[in-house]
């Protein structure tokens, strides 16, 4: 297949490696000139430049099988959600959206629920922040462009172990209660479950969480982490922060309708997930290139 991947950042960049050796064509499409040079030099076509930009997309003059839109806002901002998932979004679905299937990555923050309860693609999904609204608005233009909605819960893996980070390292008080439901995924678990869908003709049109099997508690997490750090779990401190970015919730969102396509998660649960990142960084110490626990980073500008 002649793949485009518009985002190759934090996952887009090991989904774009992967298909590229599984022998697709691939173009990986990034907003900085040094990301593309780390991907060309393992042999990706690459493109650098933002997505709303007309003056790139005239530079193509083929047809792609298949687009995945992975394109982050890089925590920016109100404005950076609306030129990423607005005006370039748009001007990706103009360009490819009746080429072939389109992929888009949103987020399963779009479900506001804050009860605990278990939510699927057919729960509402009613967002409370503004943030959220423009995802929302996005999954709609790609699913009247009969286009793949895939909802991405909190994306995980090397160099990025925020909850390892922040609570684990920093010795930051666990917020409220640590009563709250969480939901995650190990980066190449993100990138698989697009690749998952790629080729397939019955998922055009339709939304599919992408989580691991194993909602968890926020308590739940922190201790088990604290445990294998050695050390004991901070104590309650102040509320979460509600004015967050995309909101507070408390769901157990479910990938069973991804898992009936075929998929199945590497690293089903945290424990899986997180062990791995534990043993890889013992590894580093040992070996005397590294740091015991992981450091926490973002995405790549404007990638996911």
């Amino acid at each position: 297949m002649n793949i485009l991947i518009l985002g190759a950042g934090y996952v887009g960049s090991v989904l774009a490696r992967s298909l590229h050796r599984q022998g697709h064509d691939v173009t990986a499409w990034t907003r900085t000139e040094d990301s593309a040079a780390t991907l060309r030099a393992d042999g990706l076509r690459t493109v650098a430049g933002d997505l709303a930009d007309g003056w790139i997309w005239d530079g193509f003059n083929e047809l792609w099988d298949a687009a995945v839109f992975c394109a982050s806002s890089s925590r920016g901002g109100i404005e950076a959600y609306r030129h990423v998932y607005g005006r370039g979004l748009r001007r990706a679905l103009e360009r490819t959206g009746r080429m072939g299937h389109f992929i888009y990555t949103s987020s399963t923050s779009v479900y506001s629920q804050d009860d605990g309860s278990e939510v699927d693609e057919a729960s509402p999904a009613v967002p409370r922040s503004e943030t959220s609204e423009i995802l929302v608005e996005a999954e709609d233009r790609v699913l009247a462009a009969y286009g793949t909605v895939l909802r991405l819960s909190g994306i995980y893996g090397p160099e990025r172990t925020v909850y390892l980070e922040k609570y684990v390292q920093g010795g930051a008080a666990l917020p409220g209660d640590g009563g709250r439901w969480v939901n995650m995924i190990h980066r190449d678990d993100a990138a698989s479950a697009a690749a998952h869908l790629l080729g397939r003709p019955e998922a055009a049109g339709q939304i599919y969480n992408a989580t691991d099997s194993c909602p968890v508690r926020l308590r739940t997490l922190v201790e088990w982490l604290a445990a294998r750090q050695g050390c004991a779990a901070t104590a309650a401190g102040a509320p979460e922060d509600a004015g967050r970015k995309r909101g507070i919730t408390s769901k157990r969102v479910s990938n069973a309708k991804l898992r009936r396509l075929g998929w199945e998660p590497l690293y089903p649960s945290y424990r899986e997930g997180y062990a791995s990142l534990l043993q890889a960084c013992a590894l580093q110490n040992a070996e005397g290139h590294g740091i015991v626990r992981p450091p926490g980073q973002s995405a790549s500008a404007g990638e996911i």
